[in-house]
């Protein structure tokens, strides 16, 4: 019996410690024109668990553009991903922005953890034969990967140019995270050329351990130990 009730605080334990990564989740789009004028999107919901895309469909920005294939992809293992296909207005356009992101938890140490980004760029037909995407991160780049809200985790995918072509461009990084994390986030931040087309995807993953609850641990170690008393005093009588 005392072997059993041992078995069953540990199980308990490991139980605490294996819960799966899911949290709300946020998408927004800004779109910043040259006179500064501001417009934006958001949606937001709450992930479950597994690994889902959401499907949000195309938004229009009038002389600024349309995007469409809006896509978040969201797995609770967790990792979240962003997916647009941009074709700019006729208006001039400072910087097209999309973030999302999603909360993690429990609370995870992180063991292991990528971010990716590509973009495709596409010189459009009834515009000047030349195409140009430019990030507004530090050193031109267009995406960047964060966590815990603040923290810069990388900048991906150098801004260039192209003349009458297509042609995609991507990056990967690795770095460590030495902190806890309750939250990961992918951003893009880049202007385009009127009349021509950006389509990319941006994707942050990390992987580790859940920090367990110290509330929690009291509560099922003095649970663990009420039972065993039971079990033992059982055991005499």
């Amino acid at each position: 019996m005392k072997k059993f009730v041992l078995l069953a605080v540990l199980g308990l334990l490991i139980l605490s410690v294996s819960a799966c990564y899911a949290g709300g989740w946020k998408v927004q789009l800004w779109m910043t024109g040259a006179d500064g004028e501001v417009v934006s999107r958001e949606f937001s919901g709450f992930h479950p668990d597994g690994l889902v895309t959401y499907d949000l469909g195309a938004v229009d920005f009038g002389i600024y553009g349309v995007v469409s294939d809006l896509m978040l992809e969201l797995d609770a293992d967790p990792a979240v991903a962003l997916h647009f296909s941009y074709i700019s207005g006729v208006s001039p356009v400072q910087s097209f922005s999309g973030h999302a992101e999603m909360d993690i938890i429990p609370t995870l140490v992180v063991t292991s953890s990528v971010a990716s980004g590509g973009v495709t760029l596409t010189e459009g037909e009834d515009t000047a034969p030349s195409a140009t995407v430019t990030g507004n991160y530090p050193a031109g780049k267009i995406w960047r990967a964060t966590y815990n809200s603040t923290v810069n985790y990388a900048d991906l995918v150098t801004g260039w140019s192209l003349v009458n072509d297509t042609e995609t461009h991507s990056e990967i990084a690795n770095n460590p995270i030495l902190v806890p994390v309750t939250k990961i986030a992918i951003d893009y931040d880049f202007s385009l050329t009127d009349g021509d087309a950006a389509s990319g995807t941006g994707r942050f993953r990390i992987d580790g351990r859940p920090v367990p609850e110290p509330s929690g641990i009291v509560a099922m170690v003095g649970g663990g130990i009420g039972m065993l008393g039971f079990a033992l005093r059982k055991r005499r009588s």
